[in-house]
């Protein structure tokens, strides 16, 4: 097998690397600006998470018991107290 063209790519992904070494205070001044935009990206997408995990909770505070999410307390007496659906017998009848 011919392995010629792994040579010319490390002929070509040498190159920056060798650039970058011959100027090091352009390749500090890249890296530090990359670093800086990464950053950023960073924050915005954390305030953007904090933002819909606020709205998220302000809307479960505001959720009423109306809505389903109230006490269960009301509904199990229904069901199982003296006349209730599961103690009636109306189930186990045929």
């Amino acid at each position: 097998m011919n392995w010629d063209w792994l040579d010319t790519v490390g002929e070509y992904v040498s190159k920056p690397f060798e650039w970058m070494e011959a100027n090091p205070n352009v390749t500090k001044f890249i890296g530090g600006a990359a670093a800086a935009g990464l950053s950023h990206m960073a924050s915005q997408d954390q305030r953007k998470h904090d933002e819909r995990m606020y709205d998220r909770r302000k809307k479960d505070s505001q959720i009423s018991p109306s809505s389903g999410t109230g006490d269960y307390g009301g509904h199990i007496g229904q069901l199982s107290g003296g006349t209730g659906l599961l103690t009636s017998g109306y189930m186990t009848k045929k």
